[in-house]
């Protein structure tokens, strides 16, 4: 039998999809797995898991006014096509999200060709793919039991949702096993044990705003801090040379490594980084996109007491400085954060969601 995984434009979409194709595989080694996605940062991620990959036209909606969301329009209907065709010529049992504006053609092809879906639900706030195809999945899995709230507000096609409890179920954020266990690698062999290490992520694509802001507070935190800097491929060739200072384009076999090895996490609030965080129960700070659905996540986490949130427009070079160091000193802030933050992401996420798409395969098969 196969699996069509769907995501892409973003890193984060892709991590639960691996982690749960990982758990899977742990019992069913002839399973197999189609990858459909775009041409987007996650194909970094997606190098070396032998994965057999296709490239899916799409669209996505923006919110303003623009002519693209009429041309992209004709991309979905595309994509549409690619995806009947490819899931019926590939004998597709069973097709799984996480959300991406990628995953609504296929969907839509999966649902009229009578495949079952399960969506996976991320970040606090359901996004707008989520909520398009949510009425065409068999099963949404949530990271955060509030997400099940932004699904039930719908009008016409979508009030099919409302009430339909059993629909949701709460799993908690899969997470890839090599992110929960201590790396034994060597990759980050150039920084010391001798001095605190702050890691900074700015997701797969880099962020310029937290770049910038930790360049101008870099002569104070290389007094203090090794500073481990996820800078994005666009910005490292705009990193500066300094002393306890190691920019790294995008953190890929190093990336369990650096979070072990991190004492401090700085990073944007996409909800797979913070899920991983979460689960080796590091001291973080968040720094959201403003204005972005990032915002709610890093709020929850805030208002659980499990990370500091940071206003990256408020958010001064002195003062970014001044707060790590202040947090590094601080043991009782750090071991109630690291406290809180274990809460946030059950550490068997993965098997359940990967129980959930084996009794639907089962059920598949007993149609056959």
């Amino acid at each position: 039998m196969k699996i069509a995984l769907v995501g892409g434009g973003t890193a984060g979409s892709v991590m639960p999809l691996l982690a749960v194709r990982e758990e899977l595989k742990k019992k069913h080694e002839k399973l197999e797995f189609l990858y459909l996605g775009t041409k987007g940062p996650e194909n970094v991620l997606l190098a070396g898991q032998k994965l057999e990959i296709r490239r899916i036209f799409s669209g996505k909606v923006r919110r303003y006014f623009s002519f693209k969301n009429i041309t992209d329009l004709f991309l979905v209907f595309i994509g549409f096509l690619q995806s009947f065709f490819l899931l019926k010529k590939e004998k597709v049992s069973l097709v799984f999200t996480a959300g991406s504006y990628v995953a609504v053609p296929v969907v839509f092809a999966a649902w009229l060709l009578k495949i079952p879906v399960v969506a996976h639900q991320q970040d606090l706030v359901p996004g707008l793919a989520n909520r398009a195809v949510a009425p065409f999945c068999k099963t949404i899995t949530l990271s955060i039991k509030e997400s099940e709230k932004g699904f039930s507000h719908g009008s016409g096609l979508f009030r099919t949702l409302k009430n339909k409890k059993s629909k949701f179920v709460y799993t908690g954020n899969p997470i890839r096993a090599g992110v929960k266990s201590k790396s034994s690698a060597k990759n980050l062999n150039f920084v010391s044990k001798d001095r605190p290490v702050l890691l900074i992520l700015g997701g797969s694509s880099g962020a310029k705003g937290i770049n910038k802001l930790v360049w101008e507070a870099l002569p104070e935190l290389v007094k203090t801090f090794q500073v481990v800097h996820q800078t994005g491929s666009g910005d490292i060739k705009l990193a500066p040379k300094a002393e306890n200072y190691y920019p790294i384009a995008i953190l890929k076999d190093e990336f369990s490594e650096a979070i072990h090895r991190a004492d401090i996490v700085v990073t944007r609030a996409g909800f797979s980084t913070l899920s991983e965080l979460s689960i080796n129960g590091k001291v973080v700070v968040v720094i959201p996109i403003p204005r972005s659905h990032q915002e709610y996540n890093a709020r929850f986490f805030s208002v659980q007491h499990a990370a500091l949130l940071a206003n990256q427009e408020n958010t001064t070079p002195e003062n970014f400085a001044n707060a790590l160091r202040k947090l590094l000193f601080d043991q009782e802030m750090q071991k109630r954060l690291s406290k809180n933050i274990k809460k946030i992401t059950p550490p068997d996420a993965a098997k359940k969601v990967a129980s959930i798409l084996e009794e639907l395969l089962y059920k598949q098969h007993a149609k056959q």
